[in-house]
């Protein structure tokens, strides 16, 4: 994920697929009456999952200046007044007393809790940016001949660039640094090589919907284009849709392509439920697409 919805990738090639069913989902309101969509009330919890992460990055950020007594202070919610002296040693002498009979590293699991912890892919990376991609810097990309350039689906009115991406500094499969970018992991495929091509793409930032907040959406038929930089297009159609908890998806099949066939096109992006804790997303929604057409 991570990104930044948020967002670095924290799962090896192996962990990374629909948020639900795009049915209507009829909901009272009592102020004025009207019906709210299911995509609404979920584009309503991504809005409340993206405010708790900024709330909660500005959080670890001010505890980086706190002193021992003032994050135990905060920690257990003592009242907001500067401690006095004795207050302030008795404070002291409980965190020194954890740091010497447990060292250092269990204090700081236990007062920064989840922001140590290997994160999953697209989870929300502070460094994600979002600013939007202007038509210009559009033209402007490029890539290697052989390399993905952008990406087109009508089906979601997406038009992007394709960002070329390894691994992060933890070996796990990263992310674009920009939530309207998609991301190539170079160790897949490449479009016109045999196997499957893997891109993915955030699915929310701090503030706004990534790239692919509603890749779920897609259905078998629908076609992605890819195109390299040497300006050859590669036509996909979609051949399934799933979504797997992120513990439970199978590495071997994101690399590999559906049906057996020779290429192919599989796409990644977080879904489910947001962990604060472990900044990242309880499931993964994959998208798996064959090559039918090469121009």
């Amino acid at each position: 994920m991570k990104k930044q919805v948020h967002h670095t990738s924290g799962v090896s090639s192996a962990d990374f697929v629909e948020l639900g069913s795009d049915d209507s989902f009829i909901a009272p309101n009592f102020l004025d009456n009207q019906i709210e969509t299911k995509e609404e009330l979920k584009a309503n919890r991504r809005k409340l999952d993206r405010e708790r992460r900024r709330l909660e990055r500005e959080r670890k950020h001010a505890r980086k200046n706190m002193s021992i007594a003032e994050q135990i202070q905060e920690e257990w919610k003592l009242p907001r007044k500067k401690l006095g002296p004795i207050h302030f040693m008795a404070v002291s002498v409980v965190a020194l007393a954890l740091i010497f009979a447990f060292g250092e590293g269990v204090y700081n699991e236990y007062f920064n809790s989840g922001s140590e912890l290997v994160a999953a892919a697209f989870s929300g990376v502070p460094e994600v940016s979002e600013e939007p991609i202007s038509n210009q810097s559009k033209m402007d990309y490029k890539v290697p001949r052989s390399d993905p350039r952008y990406i087109r689906i009508d089906a979601l009115n997406i038009d992007a660039r394709v960002e070329n991406v390894g691994r992060d500094a933890g070996g796990q499969i990263a992310v674009a640094g920009n939530i309207f970018d998609a991301a190539w992991f170079n160790e897949s495929s490449k479009p016109g090589d045999k196997g499957a091509v893997v891109i993915d793409g955030h699915v929310s930032g701090p503030t706004q919907d990534g790239i692919f907040a509603k890749v779920s959406h897609l259905k078998s038929g629908d076609t992605i284009v890819i195109e390299r930089g040497d300006t050859t297009k590669f036509t996909y159609v979609v051949r399934r849709v799933e979504t797997v908890r992120l513990e439970d998806v199978n590495s071997s099949q994101l690399f590999q392509v559906i049906n057996g066939e020779d290429q192919g096109l599989n796409l990644i992006t977080c879904s489910g439920q947001y962990n604060r804790n472990a900044d990242s997303y309880s499931d993964r929604t994959i998208i798996y697409s064959t090559l039918v057409k090469k121009n």
